[in-house]
């Protein structure tokens, strides 16, 4: 119950939107299951610790987006509020301890986003917002980092997941907010970061694990989100057509 599951249900829950998609959501029904046990959350971290009843990090809170698309009046749904509320540095920003990464966007500001909706909370939703504002620090139009720590120090510079991560989740939150008329800047930075990340896709239509890096192994992985989520931004018309041509590449 982390990241990786909730990339899991994401891709469930989307094939299950699709007119032959009623296994697929039954399936990602069936995985909540598993860790959604008489109104209370059971599970064990991926480094196999016991974490019932309680969020072990940021990259927990991903799958809260799945339960909030599916039941967006569960409970358990706090607990992830109260998580994000508890992991709240000086900065503004909801990290773990003093590092503040690209994660974030898809693992906190994503679900929270969808919360915000569900209920009908301003406040949340602007929060959400704000989590995709504070990261866009990790990009500065020539270089993206995953993380930057309390000293300003940047690190994982041009890792393609952590790419992946930063535009994943800035499409989904401004899927959910896509009503609103104050994400005019965040669609500026995905419009941004997008160009650059595709003037490094390589001939054989991958990205290297390190994206400026093009003789490098390929990241599988992040390729597959980056591609996502050009292709979900082009849906929209927040990116032009070459941004799906890319996505199909």
């Amino acid at each position: 119950f982390g990241w990786m599951e909730g990339c899991v249900l994401e891709g469930l829950l989307d094939l299950g939107d699709l007119p032959d998609g009623k296994a697929d959501r039954a399936a990602a029904e069936k995985h909540l299951s598993l860790f959604l046990k008489d109104g209370k959350l059971v599970y064990e971290s991926p480094r196999s610790a016991p974490s019932d009843g309680r969020i072990y990090g940021i990259e927990a809170t991903l799958p809260f987006a799945a339960i909030a698309r599916l039941q967006p009046e569960h409970p358990i749904l706090q607990l992830a509020v109260d998580g994000w509320e508890k992991r709240r540095h000086p900065s503004g920003s909801i990290q773990d301890g003093t590092m503040m990464t690209s994660e974030g966007t898809y693992t906190v500001a994503y679900p929270m986003a969808l919360i915000a909706k569900a209920r009908g909370d301003e406040a949340l939703m602007l929060e959400a917002l704000r989590q995709c504002r504070l990261r866009t620090a990790l990009f500065d139009g020539n270089e993206f980092w995953r993380t930057k720590d309390d000293a300003g120090v940047r690190h994982d510079r041009n890792w393609a997941r952590g790419i992946a991560w930063q535009l994943l989740g800035l499409v989904r939150t401004l899927e959910v907010a896509k009503d609103r008329d104050d994400t005019e800047d965040l669609i500026k930075e995905l419009h941004s970061l997008s160009r650059w990340v595709m003037r490094h896709q390589r001939e054989d239509g991958l990205w290297s694990v390190i994206v400026t890096e093009p003789s490098l192994t390929a990241d599988t992985s992040g390729c597959a989100g980056i591609a996502a989520a050009l292709a979900r931004a082009a849906r929209h018309g927040w990116l032009d057509s070459d941004a799906h041509d890319s996505a199909v590449r």
